[in-house]
This record gives C-alpha cells, sequence and structure tokens, in this order.
C-alpha cells in the first residue's frame, strides 16, 4: 500500500479478516484517492478487490457531490432513490460523513451511498 501515493505505511493497516483480506486503512491527508490505483496495486500483488467501500469526510456540493478537503477531491454521489432524496434535503455546503460503495466513472470517483451523517468537523 506504502506504493501508492495515498497508501499508508504497512503498519498503518488493519487486517480485520485474515481469511477474506479485508483490510482498513486510511488513505494519507492531502493525496487523492483513485480505486484504479489501489486495484492495480492489490492486482500487481497477485490479488483481487471483491468490494471496495469508502467513509468520507467533506462538504456536500450541488449535483451530489462531495468536496473533500483533505484529498482537495471531489468525488460523486449516487444510491437509492430514497438514501438520495434524504441528502437532497442536507443544505450545500454542508459537512456530511458518507459510507458506501467505492466506485468510479470514468476518471470520477463514486460512492455508492449506504449511509451518511451531519460531521460535527468542517
Amino acid at each position: 500500500m506504502s506504493r501508492l501515493d495515498f497508501g499508508p505505511e504497512t503498519d498503518a493497516i488493519e487486517v480485520t479478516d485474515i481469511e477474506t483480506g479485508h483490510m482498513v486503512f486510511a488513505a494519507v491527508s492531502g493525496t487523492t484517492v483513485s480505486l484504479r490505483e489501489l486495484t492495480s496495486a492489490i492486482h500487481g500483488a497477485g490479488y483481487e478487490i471483491a468490494k471496495a467501500s469508502l467513509t468520507a469526510r467533506g462538504l456536500l456540493r450541488p449535483g451530489m457531490r462531495l468536496w473533500v478537503p483533505n484529498a482537495e477531491q471531489e468525488v460523486a454521489l449516487t444510491g437509492d432513490e430514497e438514501r438520495m432524496e434524504s441528502l437532497r434535503g442536507v443544505a450545500p455546503e454542508t459537512a456530511i460523513v458518507v459510507t458506501g460503495s467505492w466506485g468510479e466513472d470514468g476518471d470520477s470517483q463514486v460512492i455508492t451511498v449506504d449511509s451518511f451523517s451531519i460531521s460535527q468537523q468542517r
């Protein structure tokens, strides 16, 4: 992981399930994240990613976008109609925490929202 610009040092990665290879890590602050780069690095090590989830803290922007200041990166938000309707009720520039499946659409990073909350930090 440390080969990635946003990857932490190996000792900062928590393996939560050795059988499935589930691991948790925080991206290095000030770097953009890329599922494509992560997939390539994992594949290069002889593994595959079955599913990638992401939790991100940022500011809700118009058009269902999340501005993540620590990464200076904007992420598209998508999800089921009920969740997206709830998000549309949140005022723009509100600090939120979003958790969901991590994907890509072209060069854009996308989170399919499973849950979100209003953040106390900005």
